[in-house]
């Protein structure tokens, strides 16, 4: 075993000839290719799920990123926090929470580890859908045609509501004081003397 591995050794006046070298470099680079290529699956599997955590924590930082922005500006945090107090006092948000409690514990690890299948299946759905298409069926179009005039009566009787007529005026009232603000800015900023009159 020794032998081979002596015959395979250059001497050293091949050692400095540039070929010599060219062909270290590249032998070098094969084994590092080697290496990084054929990782057994164990070892790469954590380093996927790693950066699929990474994304997931990067677009839930960029969300609540977002909703800390929009909830700076008066108009916004008002709506932000009325849909959350209508959220919090609904009477199917125990209902949904668990549904996606229980989506997210049991649903997203088979999604996960069946990528493929799930492409698949969403193409499916989507290619069926197109292929059924569901809004043209009469029986649902009868179902679905008072829905405009269902829902403006329903708007109307929201806006006729407290919670919602309070709503509103506290975003004009800081619309008309951010307004006034603005105008008095530009008049305390003006000289109060004529220049011309000398």
């Amino acid at each position: 075993m020794s032998a081979p591995a002596a015959e395979q050794l250059p001497s050293p006046a091949q050692e400095s000839s540039p070929l010599a070298l060219a062909c270290a470099r590249l032998e070098r680079s094969r084994a590092g290719l080697r290496s990084v290529l054929t990782r057994p699956p164990e070892a790469s599997a954590p380093a996927r799920s790693a950066l699929a955590g990474g994304l997931a924590r990067a677009w839930k930082r960029q969300i609540e990123e977002l909703l800390g922005r929009l909830r700076e500006q008066p108009v916004t945090r008002v709506l932000l926090e009325s849909i959350g107090e209508w959220w919090r006092q609904h009477p199917w948000r125990d209902c949904v929470e668990l549904a996606g409690f229980e989506l997210r514990e049991r649903v997203l690890p088979v999604l996960r580890r069946n990528a493929r299948g799930t492409l698949l299946a969403a193409f499916a759905g989507g290619a069926l859908l197109m292929l059924l298409r569901p809004w043209r069926w009469s029986l649902l179009h009868r179902g679905l045609s008072p829905l405009p005039s269902r829902f403006s009566r329903w708007v109307l009787a929201e806006l006729s509501s407290l919670p919602l007529q309070s709503i509103l005026v506290s975003i004009m009232l800081m619309a008309s004081e951010r307004r006034q603000g603005a105008e008095a800015a530009p008049e305390s900023a003006a000289p109060s003397g004529a220049v011309g009159d000398v």
